[in-house]
């Protein structure tokens, strides 16, 4: 009878460390609470290609004549140094401009020009913020000699400029932060993706793709699209980083020169995006199965602007192309 209630004893301990093991993996691997998000809209154009799905399309309207307002003169490099250059776009959010310099980041009254804050990064902020939920998500992307840094994504408060977090990526980042559903999506030159908290900067998941990684990533209904230096176009599972396909461009080349550089534009289902192998996909969203291509002269690896059934994008040919959206023929 004792030797029963002893093996009963031992089973219940393990019971206990085994349910003990499944709530903290289930803690672990949960997804955040938050639900920050960037949120576009007429007056803002709050990330990189304006909304999640890298559209490039406002419905805004542009002043009818060219009148400047404000001219604003960034600091110096350093102090017996050359002017910052503006290395980033710009951002506009809730009555603010931001944008990245050499080094520093810079927030801006949009009305007026007038400075509100800068933040002195510990290297070369050159991607182009994302604005959501009062913060500002920034990459860094390179070394400076004489300044001590490593690569990071950095969260500011978007009001004050005053850090929240950072979390150090395991290379450059030259990839501009999609956030959405409180995650944080970015890519990092060794190729790595990462899916950050917005909230605290930890580590939801990443998965290493090859090559030189300097596509965006898109987010779209539940899904991460970008491209990878080794050429492909890859769809990865927004909450558990899970691969779901991946598309090969130029495959009759050599890996170095079919990098998808360019940032996927979904829209309607479709996926659009340039290559270095000279070409402009049309892929389905939902399997990756490619509708279209059309060959330009030249590498290419701007991202494609899409709107009212058209795509507008550049080549290293020194032109700018439409193509019909559905057919991929020439405009």
């Amino acid at each position: 009878m004792l030797q029963h209630k002893r093996v009963a004893l031992a089973l219940v301990v393990v019971l206990i460390v085994v349910i003990g093991a499944v709530l903290l993996l289930s803690l672990h691997v949960s997804p955040p609470i938050s639900n920050i998000t960037v949120n576009p809209s007429e007056s803002n154009w709050p990330m990189f290609r304006y909304n999640l799905s890298h559209s490039g399309y406002s419905t805004s309207t542009a002043p009818s004549e060219p009148n400047l307002l404000w001219n604003y003169t960034t600091e110096l490099d350093y102090p017996d140094g050359p002017r910052e250059g503006i290395s980033s776009s710009t951002v506009v959010a809730d009555g603010y401009l931001y944008f990245g310099g050499d080094v520093n980041v810079y927030c801006l009254d949009a009305s007026s020009g007038e400075q509100v804050w800068i933040y002195r990064t510990s290297g070369y902020g050159s991607v182009t913020p994302a604005v959501a939920g009062g913060y500002v998500y920034i990459g860094v992307l390179a070394l400076l000699e004489d300044i001590p840094s490593s690569p990071n994504v950095v969260c500011l408060d978007a009001l004050t400029g005053s850090k929240v977090w950072n979390f150090t990526t395991s290379s450059h980042v030259a990839s501009s932060p999609a956030v959405a559903d409180g995650c944080i999506y970015v890519m990092c030159v060794d190729g790595n993706v990462y899916c950050l908290d917005a909230l605290t900067g930890n580590k939801m998941w990443n998965y290493q793709t090859y090559g030189v990684g300097r596509s965006s990533p898109s987010v779209v209904d539940g899904f991460v699209y970008v491209g990878s230096g080794d050429g492909n176009v890859n769809c990865f599972n927004a909450i558990t980083g899970e691969k779901v396909w991946n598309y090969m461009t130029g495959q009759e080349k050599p890996w170095e020169a079919h990098a998808v550089l360019s940032s996927p534009s979904v829209v309607d289902g479709f996926v659009y995006v340039g290559s270095l192998d000279g070409k402009v996909y049309c892929l389905n969203a939902v399997n990756g199965e490619k509708v279209w291509n059309y060959t330009t002269g030249s590498g290419v690896q701007s991202s494609p602007a899409v709107a009212s059934g058209y795509v507008y994008i550049g080549s290293n040919d020194d032109n700018l192309y439409c193509l019909n959206a559905s057919s991929g023929e020439k405009v």
